[in-house]
């Protein structure tokens, strides 16, 4: 239940990402400068399982993840006692570039988590791998957009596809402000279809903006304010990335 877009090149990365969750899931930590194996990276910190959805390192390489309901639909349920996705971009923080980052990724051991989404991305580009809970595969995407959800899964999923698309009609790519107000949106009348989700269960809990530039990565972080779909005052927190 959440919804990623980006713009990578020149020099640049930016993306946005709106982290939906159940209401009676635990707020998450603010985003904050951490270190693993050594390599210090920002992002926000579930304390549900201890990971995270969203990282930026200090060599300019961000990884975010999202459920892949689809696949999770047709999985046996119980099968496993799976670990918390979370660990995911927690683990590849670590990985200096988008290449070392595939290899830590397919060395995870992934039969342990349920079906996900995870971007690697950095200044020249972004890579997308899905797992079905079998096979790991690298995702072909038409332009710079993911989202999932667990409730109406196709229909939701189509109608923001359709809505970016829109925005995004002359093909020119969307500017880092015309996606943040894409993430912001609540133009349809049922609130579940909207990038700024809510139902009965459920709502975005939070959005995040990142952006890598020159010898920064700056990760900016808003919680929403209970059902109001509105944000709370942001959070920034600014890395510098090694040359």
């Amino acid at each position: 239940m959440c919804t990623a877009s980006w713009s990578a090149g020149h020099g640049r990365l930016s993306l946005c990402f709106n982290r939906d969750e159940r209401k009676d899931r635990a707020a998450a930590s603010p985003p904050d400068c951490r270190k693993i194996d050594g390599v210090r990276y920002l992002s926000p910190l579930d304390p549900v399982g201890g990971g995270t959805w969203l990282s930026v390192n200090e060599y300019g390489l961000c990884v975010f993840l999202l459920n892949n309901y689809e696949a999770q639909a047709q999985r046996t349920r119980g099968a496993i006692k799976a670990r918390s996705r979370g660990a995911i971009p927690k683990r590849l923080a670590a990985c200096p570039d988008r290449s070392s980052a595939v290899s830590a990724l397919r060395d995870i051991g992934l039969e342990e988590f349920n079906p996900f989404h995870v971007g690697l991305a950095d200044c020249d580009g972004v890579t997308v791998f899905s797992w079905n809970g079998v096979a790991l595969a690298e995702s072909k995407l038409e332009r710079g957009f993911l989202t999932t959800s667990s409730c109406r899964t196709k229909e939701v999923e189509a109608y923001r596809a359709i809505r970016y698309a829109e925005l995004n009609a002359k093909g020119r790519g969307l500017s880092s402000e015309t996606r943040r107000l894409f993430h912001l949106e609540t133009k349809n009348a049922d609130p579940a279809f909207n990038p700024m989700m809510l139902r009965d269960e459920s709502r975005t809990h939070s959005v995040a903006f990142i952006e890598v530039d020159g010898d920064k990565a700056t990760l900016r972080y808003a919680a929403t304010i209970d059902d109001t779909r509105t944000l709370a005052p942001a959070s920034e927190k600014v890395l510098p990335v090694l040359k």
